[in-house]
């Protein structure tokens, strides 16, 4: 194909120089989701026009058309941001005059409060882990809360990052389990604030030595293996699977898993620590992210 490159690009060209052009900033997993949402929502709406005949009347039938598919608005959101993107990209590397979305504005969500951020205090994750009766679970789980680690960077960890005797785990890889040839791998963190070496609270070192213990029973064991795993990390789907099973079991509040990282953080706070130091136990880039 002869990709055009003056502002008479047609959308479906400037779209291929756009996922070309981020293919090499963003991450795979990333990526993946961005060429998704444009090729099931953008691309079909307007694959056969020339990028500068778009106008913002052209954008805001775009979002008519996009509100009548049911989405939630974060979704809607998202693709919105995709498709601006894209004509940023026509503005800066191909002569469009002007971004039409800027004019037709993003979708709205009117009326609907912001939710809150989601957490549970240390009785309540007390009394949820006290229900967790499988040690692989209850290990990872504690995991989760004492530690404020993404589910991503504990999966990714191995029995050598664990150093029972200075008490601390060294945070290095994350699994993504986007890949363009499916399956999963390692890569490394969010960001470079997010490599760090976590000093591990007593209760879960105490669990951590019953896990390995148990760990070493089961199977041969070596450094290399993964700790909540063994040649490859548990799948995603069984974590959250028995996530919500174990939930289920109780009465609690119910949150999302991604919410014992909020909790670690609100367990910190009430015991008095700093928001710096909050800030560099979950790996945040800076303070005001936290």
């Amino acid at each position: 194909m002869n990709i055009s490159t003056d502002s008479n690009i047609l959308f479906k060209e400037l779209m291929i120089n756009y996922l070309s052009f981020i293919k090499m900033e963003v991450k795979e997993s990333s990526y993946i989701t961005k060429e998704n949402v444009i090729n099931l929502h953008i691309l079909p709406f307007f694959e056969k026009l020339r990028a500068r005949e778009i106008t913002s009347r052209y954008v805001i039938k775009w979002k008519k058309d996009m509100i009548k598919k049911g989405l939630s608005f974060e979704y809607l959101s998202k693709a919105y941001n995709n498709l601006s993107a894209i004509f940023k990209h026509g503005v800066d590397h191909y002569g469009l005059r002007e971004n039409p979305c800027k004019k037709a504005g993003n979708f709205k969500n009117p009326g609907k409060i912001k939710k809150e951020i989601q957490y549970w205090l240390f009785d309540e994750f007390q009394e949820f882990i006290s229900n967790v009766d499988d040690i692989k679970y209850k290990t990872f789980f504690m995991f989760l809360y004492y530690m404020g680690t993404r589910k991503g960077e504990t999966m990714a960890i191995r029995w050598k990052d664990v150093d029972f005797k200075k008490h601390q785990a060294t945070i290095t890889k994350t699994v993504t389990e986007k890949t363009t040839e499916g399956g999963w791998k390692l890569t490394d963190p969010k960001t470079l604030s997010s490599i760090r070496t976590i000093l591990i609270p007593q209760a879960l070192l105490k669990q951590l030595k019953i896990y390995l213990k148990w760990f070493k029973e089961f199977d041969l064991y070596s450094e290399e293996d993964f700790v909540f795993g063994k040649f490859r990390p548990w799948p995603s789907t069984t974590i959250a699977r028995n996530y919500e099973k174990y939930l289920n079991q109780t009465k609690l509040k119910k949150i999302k898993i991604h919410d014992l990282r909020h909790s670690h953080a609100s367990l910190l706070i009430n015991q008095g620590a700093s928001i710096l130091v909050v800030s560099k136990r979950l790996g945040h880039k800076d303070v005001n992210e936290t």
